[in-house]
């Protein structure tokens, strides 16, 4: 992959464009033809990762589950790439088997996979004979039936999007259905915070009345573009960008964070951001310049992208409270900043270290951060200010 920067240097393109799509917008008439090809990084990682059947296989886990996330995530890239027979695949797969074949009464089961039961014991057999071996009964399916919300808004909004850009009702019609479905399951209203998006329909409110709220699960984008179908949306939109705020009073995204009924934070143990956290920058960087959320988001957390630029890397976790830090992530986490400041010496090293990573089936989460950070990077996509689905290298830079 070409480092853009560098590459529009040499040809003495000043100032840099810093869009994915002024970027696409200035590359030469050749570099915009490569880039019409299809999505190579992701191609060959679904060649690896999805069966024919349409199931993203996560191999590193030994009974070789498919998640919710891992079917949303493949949807969306699916359609960055126009790539309509893969995303038909992966759709009726996540609808027959995490929806038990009804998207819009069903919300998709976040775990399926391997079990194995054992066998139950049977008589001690007669003297002198050999004890039978157990073999443990194989069963395929949903081995967890609780969702997992964020997964369903990117399904949702991977259908809304591929009706619109396709032009095919049926997966718009599919995508209202599985979207009024989370309204009416899993925001939650609060009279502090508004509709919190909760992580699942069960297990995240208490007796107290206690919400726990994760962050990483809102894209703002996608709750933009949901208010364009339904304007109830906007104030659950709203409710995620209070919510996140009041969550990292640092500056620093947590995983998980928990609130009282008055809206306060309350320390439940688990004052850190990590995997899922990093997720909220990358998010945050991938907004359209001109949504006025993105200038809020990113002076807030401007503390960890300090800290990012001083250590040249971005930490595994975070103290909320204290800023204080762990080692290292993986290089995979730069993902989440590069599209902060793309065109600097922090963006250009970030940038290189992720070019270097294999995007392989066994690395499932960093092989998502990575295609996202250097999809959005490379001007594979991008997102208008009302959240819908820009594919610079297909539409706008052609036309």
């Amino acid at each position: 992959m070409i480092a853009k920067r560098s590459f529009l240097l040499a040809l003495g393109a000043t100032p840099i464009l810093a869009s994915p799509l002024a970027r696409a917008a200035a590359l030469p008439a050749h570099d915009v033809a490569r880039r019409t090809l299809v999505w190579n990084d992701w191609r060959r990682y679904a060649d690896e990762a999805v069966s024919d059947e349409g199931r993203l296989i996560d191999p590193s886990d030994a009974r070789l589950i498919t998640t919710s996330e891992g079917q949303s995530y493949g949807l969306f890239f699916a359609l960055v790439d126009d790539d309509q027979e893969r995303f038909e695949k992966l759709r009726c797969w996540t609808v027959d088997n995490l929806c038990a074949g009804d998207i819009g009464n069903n919300l998709p089961a976040w775990l399926w996979g391997k079990t194995e039961t054992p066998v139950p014991k049977t008589e001690k057999p007669p003297r002198g004979a050999k004890a039978p071996v157990s073999v443990p009964v194989e069963r395929w399916g949903v081995i967890d039936e609780n969702n997992a919300t964020d997964a369903d808004l990117w399904i949702a909004y991977a259908l809304l999007e591929a009706g619109r850009l396709w032009k095919k009702d049926y997966y718009r019609e599919e995508g209202l259905a599985l979207l009024d479905l989370v309204r009416r399951t899993c925001l939650h209203e609060t009279d502090a915070l508004g509709p919190v998006c909760l992580p699942g329909r069960t297990g995240f409110v208490d007796d107290a009345g206690r919400v726990t709220f994760n962050p990483s699960y809102t894209p703002l984008q996608l709750f933009r573009r949901f208010a364009l179908e339904d304007p109830r949306w906007e104030a659950a939109h709203q409710a995620a960008l209070r919510t996140t705020l009041r969550a990292s009073p640092a500056g620093a995204a947590p995983d998980w964070a928990v609130f009282d009924r008055t809206g306060t934070l309350v320390d439940a143990g688990r004052p850190f951001g990590s995997w899922d956290a990093v997720r909220v920058y990358l998010w945050a960087g991938m907004l359209s310049k001109d949504a006025p959320e993105r200038d809020v988001l990113l002076r807030h957390f401007a503390p960890v992208f300090r800290l990012v630029r001083a250590r040249g890397s971005v930490p595994e976790r975070i103290d909320i409270r204290t800023l204080s830090v762990s080692a290292p992530g993986p290089d995979a986490f730069g993902s989440a900043f590069l599209a902060w400041r793309p065109n600097s010496p922090e963006g250009d090293l970030l940038r290189a270290r992720l070019e270097k990573l294999p995007i392989a089936a066994e690395s499932y989460y960093k092989s998502m951060l990575t295609l996202f950070g250097l999809g959005f990077d490379d001007a594979r996509f991008a997102f208008d200010r009302d959240g819908r689905l820009l594919r610079p290298i297909r539409s706008e830079v052609r036309s």
